[in-house]
């Protein structure tokens, strides 16, 4: 889709100034970096991961919280490169953002989901929970997760679900790999069908396999643009790691891309300051001009896929057909290349 004029001046404004597109879309806040898989896709838990593990603290969460209202983020989502369920006060920290008029969004594998779990956060004011489950097919599942599909957890995950009634939005989100599935489009149909006609499910997001930073699956990765595009990841996002390091990239799992210490330096100021805008300019520039992990990372060489599927399609038979199918031709087009 063409650029608006009124995005056109923005992003001429963020290549000279190196100020932001606006508030961010996106602000993660990592309750922790402790997890209960190690799935061979994500580079958070590989074997290059050295930064220590840890629990955000509850005094520096609380100083963060009072920074958000001055940030305006679109959404604070609660999840960085860890579960975030381990940590024993999220339903706390979902209160404190809502009590603040933030939309708050959780990110978890569903281990350690229960339906004490889910009411307290759904009752603190939780306004969507993304569930990852790659469960498409077996081989699809194991290739997400390095161990193979217990379907009894998944069956307890979908009856969670349906009995909890919660009052907010649950999404299922599912990294697909085309060449895992025998059937294609007919395996993929069902594993959405299956989601979206359960009660309680808003809807299913489909994504393809994105490399991380100093960790990439070379089986995985499909079509690789000869040029890198511009890296936009830091121009209207940013995460606070669970001991305080602020960076503009979701994939710095290291921390290495820090523009700051919360909560020394108030969020505001980290995401709009001298070295937050000194990177922009610099992600403007040629690639010479970026920090060695973004010049080595393979992401802004990627087709970025993401196809979001509510329960509208299931109004007719042909509209669902139709958009299962254009989900699957993206993801399939993205990984062959």
């Amino acid at each position: 889709m063409p650029r608006s004029f009124k995005e056109h001046c923005r992003r001429r404004l963020t290549r000279w100034t190196g100020l932001p597109f606006g508030p961010p879309r996106t602000l993660a806040i990592e309750p922790t970096n402790h997890c209960t898989r190690k799935c061979p896709v994500c580079g958070a838990h590989s074997g290059q991961a050295i930064r220590p593990r840890g629990f955000m603290d509850w005094n520096l969460f609380l100083a963060l919280a009072d920074q958000i209202q001055a940030l305006k983020p679109a959404r604070v989502s609660l999840y960085g490169h860890g579960e975030p369920l381990l940590h024993p006060r999220l339903p706390d920290m979902t209160r404190e953002l809502a009590q603040r008029g933030l939309h708050t969004e959780i990110v978890t594998n569903g281990d350690l989901l229960d339906a004490e779990l889910l009411a307290r956060c759904s009752s603190a004011g939780l306004g969507s929970l993304i569930v990852s489950h790659p469960g498409i097919t077996p081989a699809n599942y194991k290739a997400c997760r390095g161990e193979l599909q217990n379907t009894v957890q998944e069956d307890r995950l979908r009856s969670l679900i349906q009995s909890a009634a919660p009052s907010c939005d649950i999404y299922i989100r599912s990294l697909v790999l085309p060449q895992l599935l025998n059937d294609g489009p007919a395996e993929l149909a069902s594993f959405v069908r299956g989601w979206l006609t359960l009660p309680g499910i808003r809807g299913v997001g489909l994504h393809g396999y994105q490399p991380w930073p100093r960790h990439g699956l070379e089986q995985h990765l499909g079509q690789l643009f000869t040029r890198a595009r511009r890296c936009e990841l830091g121009m209207e996002t940013m995460t606070v790691l669970w001991n305080g390091t602020v960076t503009l990239c979701s994939y710095d799992s290291e921390g290495a891309l820090a523009v700051g210490q919360a909560p020394g330096l108030s969020l505001l100021d980290a995401y709009r300051g001298a070295e937050a805008r000194r990177r922009r300019k610099a992600w403007f520039g040629a690639s010479s001009k970026w920090p060695e992990l973004c010049r080595d990372c393979l992401l802004p060489r990627c087709a970025a896929v993401f196809i979001p599927l509510g329960r509208e399609i299931l109004r007719s038979e042909t509209l669902f057909e139709r958009q299962v199918r254009s989900a699957y031709d993206q993801l399939n087009a993205a990984h062959s290349g």
